[in-house]
């Protein structure tokens, strides 16, 4: 399993144990086994792309009507690339149930348009198992934000 990076900008304003729990939740977000594939397999698989190897944390986002903790952050790669995305931190029924709604809707129509959930948690592609009320993440790639990079 990689081990990832973490960092937290000083304008993030969580406390040391949210932290530990954000570093715990995306900690867990599958990662390609598959240098060969592509942003795009990836995404459609539901997994970071290999050479994923850092999360910068840079703020918490408000505004959404889901209950979930929702953050903005940098995924780095081993060649110095980071990519905007938005962390969405919810419980594990209900990220299942969303991963689930889009892998429907991406059956069903052309989401070009849509935005995309670029990678979930390993247990999300697999739900059997899993205790329910875990904490866990959801990601949705990013758009930029403004005044941001």
């Amino acid at each position: 399993m990689v081990q990832l990076e973490f960092s937290f900008d000083t304008a993030c304003e969580l406390s040391i144990e949210q932290k530990e729990k954000v570093k715990d939740a995306l900690s867990n977000v599958a990662i390609s086994q598959e240098a060969s594939w592509s942003a795009s397999r990836c995404r459609d698989a539901g997994v970071w792309e290999s050479h994923v190897t850092s999360v910068s944390v840079h703020r918490g986002l408000v505004g959404g009507r889901s209950g979930a903790d929702v953050l903005e952050i940098s995924v780095g790669s081993k060649d110095g690339g980071m990519r905007r995305q938005v962390a969405k931190l919810m419980e594990y029924e209900e990220a299942v149930k969303e991963w689930t709604a889009f892998e429907k809707l991406k059956a069903k129509i052309d989401t070009t348009f849509c935005v995309p959930i670029t990678a979930v948690i390993r247990g999300v592609h697999r739900p059997a198992g899993r205790a329910q009320g875990d904490r866990t993440a959801l990601r949705a790639r990013g758009w930029k934000v403004p005044g941001g990079p």
